[in-house]
């Protein structure tokens, strides 16, 4: 049974943002095909946090994201969300991007067992969450996370829509944060309006010791407010259970 934490509160999104920049790197796992093109990429974040924030992480963070890691097969963690919150504009939002393959979660809950998969697909990382809500079919949610040689890292969904993400690191955690919406055809990306995203996205990556971390994610409107609150605790399956 994975022993998970109280949590107090809820962490504070609106503080500055420090990011160090750097350029960012694509490791090539695999040789490159006649074209130049690669099968398959890793996303360095290493390179994308910077030395020395990534210097500050503590080591079970590093270990999760180091880049020869990602393609060694399936990686699943389990544990709990302890909250997962919509706002009313909130679960509008998930109804309808449930056409576009249900990137965010169409229910609210507490304690919500929750899996976290992680396998090669499509040229990157997908980051798979199911969660088992009570008295409901397992929900999954589904991105991919895809290097990007001009923007560092992407975050997509169906249908062509993704997200920027800038990389940092703050209080010994990892944070993800989202830096524009877009939807892509073919070759050409159109960056998305405000009003028809469900927010500025923060993803807090936490290590909490003894091999369980901390999952917190928000979601914020310019002007609907919050949309979305996640918070939960994992452990690599097998781990610390």
């Amino acid at each position: 049974m994975v022993k998970t934490q109280e949590i107090d509160r809820r962490p504070s999104f609106g503080g500055p943002i420090r990011v160090e920049p750097v350029e960012a790197q694509i490791i090539s796992p695999r040789p490159s095909t006649s074209s130049g093109r690669t099968d398959e990429r890793l996303v360095n974040f290493a390179a994308l946090v910077g030395e020395a924030g990534w210097a500050r992480l503590p080591a079970a963070i590093r270990k999760r994201f180091a880049a020869d890691q990602s393609y060694l097969g399936t990686k699943i963690y389990a544990g709990t969300m302890q909250v997962v919150h919509a706002s009313f504009i909130g679960k509008i939002i998930a109804l309808f991007c449930r056409l576009i393959g249900t990137p965010l979660a169409p229910y609210i809950g507490s304690n919500v067992p929750t899996e976290v998969r992680l396998y090669k697909k499509r040229g990157g990382v997908c980051w798979e969450r199911i969660y088992a809500f009570a008295g409901k079919a397992p929900v999954s949610v589904k991105s991919v996370k895809i290097p990007d040689a001009k923007r560092g890292l992407l975050e997509c969904v169906g249908a062509g829509f993704g997200m920027t993400l800038n990389l940092y690191e703050q209080d010994r955690a990892l944070h993800f944060v989202s830096t524009g919406f877009f939807w892509q055809a073919g070759p050409v990306r159109h960056p998305l309006p405000d009003l028809l995203s469900p927010g500025a996205a923060h993803v807090i990556h936490t290590e909490l010791g003894g091999g369980f971390f901390r999952f917190t994610m928000a979601i914020r409107h310019k002007w609907f407010g919050e949309t979305f609150f996640q918070d939960g605790v994992f452990s690599e399956k097998g781990d610390g259970s």
